[in-house]
């Protein structure tokens, strides 16, 4: 069994064509700047989203975890058993629980509800996140069931796994999204609260077993302007990168912090030279780097 977030359709950012993504549950760096925070977090979570509810009080019928008071909705987190009950009966969607549990059995054909389209465009599945390979078992097996169904493949990851998990994932992978956030040790550690040691010995393993790779450099010049140039030298030395896509903050994920319980961090976003710089300090040194804002 594996925790999903969310399936998303026609989807033309995560790989080639149009695709079908999934969100898996849990991820082991803590990115300053995370868009999809409701992944970080392996175990289930319930968010309660104030601005839908209709203070109906229906969800105390099936959930201790939810009280009225005052005719307003009382969310007592320490009581919820993670069932999923209230966000069945909220007749508003003012509840969401963000880790379903699935099994690739169940999950693969939902997947792939969009064959066709995936065939007339050149798309596909994306296993995406969090991290997928947090989830290695359930990862493997649906990419292995969408390889039975000549389903493209393709998996985002940030590259944090043991070295055998990822050889493990590549003879059912098509392409790599491959992320790059910071080129120095310490750097890496600033931004997303882990090494990138393993991250960048990974990177290596694929370009040596001629794996299909793009990579995505999320630029955040409080945390990584320094980096770009560096970056860019490390993948002029490697031969599996088919496309490297800058991909500039920007603050739109946000305002999912506040229904978590949790506080996103206020991030200058880059100005339109500090991009400009980026792409043309990647483009010195690597082929097709693209601006991910008009991808």
């Amino acid at each position: 069994m594996g925790k999903i977030v969310s399936i998303k359709r026609f989807e033309i950012h995560d790989g080639d064509g149009i695709r079908t993504t999934v969100f898996l549950k849990g991820c082991p760096l803590s990115c300053r700047w995370c868009h999809n925070p409701e992944c970080i977090e392996a175990r289930p979570e319930l968010v309660y989203l104030e601005q839908k509810c209709l203070q109906c009080g229906m969800c105390e019928h099936v959930c201790p975890a939810h009280t009225m008071k005052g005719g307003k909705h009382v969310y007592k987190a320490d009581k919820c058993s993670s069932c999923g009950k209230c966000t069945e009966i909220c007749p508003g969607g003012a509840l969401k629980y963000y880790g379903t549990e699935i099994s690739a059995e169940e999950l693969v054909p939902k997947l792939i509800d969009d064959l066709p389209f995936f065939k007339a465009s050149g798309g596909g599945v994306t296993i995406s996140g969090g991290e997928p390979l947090m989830q290695p078992g359930f990862t493997k097996t649906v990419l292995e069931r969408l390889k039975r169904e000549d389903v493209h493949t393709a998996l985002d990851t940030c590259g944090f796994c043991t070295s055998s998990v990822l050889r493990s994932m590549i003879p059912f992978v098509d392409t790599f999204l491959y992320d790059i956030k910071a080129f120095d040790a310490d750097a890496h550690i600033r931004a997303t609260g882990q090494s990138n040691e393993q991250i960048m010995n990974n990177l290596k393993i694929l370009n040596k077993m001629h794996a299909l790779v793009e990579i995505r450099i999320p630029f955040v010049p409080k945390y990584n302007a320094d980096q770009i140039s560096k970056i860019a030298c490390f993948l002029e030395t490697l031969s599996c990168v088919k496309r490297v896509k800058l991909l500039p903050y920007h603050s739109f994920g946000n305002s999912k912090y506040q229904p978590l319980g949790r506080k996103a961090e206020h991030i200058p976003l880059p100005t339109e030279e500090e991009i400009q710089y980026a792409l043309y300090t990647l483009r010195s040194h690597v082929e097709n780097v693209e601006d991910g804002r008009f991808d």
